[in-house]
């Protein structure tokens, strides 16, 4: 998975949209979101703001077998 699907999976569980995302971090509109979340190089500063901006964080810990992003509710 990469990090702007967990991001978008973490929106759903959310039921935050684009446009409420682009608000809380301070971007301009929707369509930088939707830019973002389509990035395969995001700077982990962006994917940390809008990670807090849904309520969640990103932990880091030695890596198990299988998928290597793991959203938890």
């Amino acid at each position: 998975m990469k990090i702007g699907e967990a991001i978008k999976s973490a929106m759903k569980c959310k039921k935050i949209t684009q446009t409420t995302l682009a608000e809380m971090v301070g971007v301009k509109s929707q369509s930088v979101i939707a830019e973002r979340l389509k990035m395969d190089n995001i700077s982990i500063n962006v994917v940390l703001d809008m990670l807090d901006a849904v309520g969640y964080q990103m932990t880091i810990e030695p890596k198990t077998e299988g998928d290597s992003i793991i959203i938890t509710k």
